[in-house]
């Protein structure tokens, strides 16, 4: 029993050791380092320059950076924290390496003119932020029609020879509808704030700020119809991939609350998303609406 513990150990030994040149010889022949380094600190960012302020805001340097406190200007005031200079930041292990490094900024609670998200009551924010993984809802829509997400985005299609695809990325509570241009504005007065719409909330938006509808104009130039040509955001609520036929040019009309957060963006995020659509619904109410296929989704999951 002796000699067999003991040759385990030798073997374990030896296996550490090859472990060590493995990792001696990657790292030679992978020069970049996957470790994060720390380039700088947030503190101090609310604290007043002003000496004659009877009381001011610091951020705590204890454990809790994120704790506002109010100094009491009887009491002696702390002795100030060291700030970081340049060139006190960490060295880099090797300064090649930010040749292949990623840069990544975190910013959290940091307010965006171009989201609505700050303009909507909690119950809202329920139905707007998802809740699970955005699945691609493809529709087919026809000159003169006109497409709602909820009550927060628009899309006319103003004018086209041929029928384009929506591919719509939002969150499963917010409901898509389908209209003609010459009803869309009566329906859209009567039930907007109700369930048809969904967001806004009547009894909210009464009380919120959240502007009217705004349009912009958009022009857009297909590619053909296994790749969406553009994505037109619609702020915080979601987007819709634009899908349509090589050398075919359609102009629309895409709305937000206040125009806020509504852009073309190029090359769209997901240009293949449109191949997951299945068959298209039968029901009369879900016409030009396709089912997703489940089959072509599971293969890329």
């Amino acid at each position: 029993m002796a000699e067999r513990l003991k040759r385990l150990e030798d073997e374990h030994k030896l296996m550490r050791k090859k472990m060590k040149e493995s990792k001696k010889l990657s790292k030679k022949e992978e020069p970049f380092d996957y470790d994060a380094y720390v380039r700088g600190t947030v503190g101090q960012t609310f604290e007043s320059s002003d000496p004659s302020a009877e009381a001011e805001l610091n951020f705590s340097s204890g454990n809790n950076p994120f704790l506002l406190e109010v100094e009491d200007p009887d009491k002696p005031k702390k002795k100030p924290q060291p700030v970081w200079k340049a060139s006190e930041m960490p060295e880099l292990a090797n300064p090649s390496e930010l040749k292949q490094a990623k840069w990544f900024y975190d910013t959290p609670g940091v307010l965006n003119d171009n989201q609505i998200l700050s303009k909507l009551s909690t119950e809202e924010l329920k139905y707007v932020v998802p809740s699970r993984v955005l699945l691609p809802q493809t529709i087919r829509m026809k000159p003169s029609q006109v497409m709602f997400l909820a009550g927060l985005g628009r899309l006319d299609y103003v004018k086209g020879e041929e029928s384009l695809l929506l591919t719509i990325f939002a969150s499963h509570h917010l409901p898509i509808n389908l209209f003609d241009i010459g009803e869309a504005d009566q329906i859209y007065e009567e039930h907007i704030g109700r369930e048809l719409f969904k967001v806004p909330i009547r009894d909210t938006w009464e009380m919120t700020s959240l502007p009217d509808l705004v349009g912009k104009d958009i022009t857009i130039d297909g590619v053909g119809w296994k790749e969406s040509a553009a994505d037109i955001v619609f702020s915080s609520a979601g987007w819709a991939a634009i899908t349509l036929g090589n050398e075919m040019r359609v102009e629309l009309k895409a709305y937000t609350p206040g125009g806020m957060g509504c852009f073309v963006r190029q090359p769209p995020l997901l240009p293949f998303a449109v191949n997951l659509r299945g068959r298209q619904h039968h029901h009369p109410k879900r016409r030009g609406f396709y089912k997703i296929d489940m089959k072509k989704l599971l293969k890329h999951l």
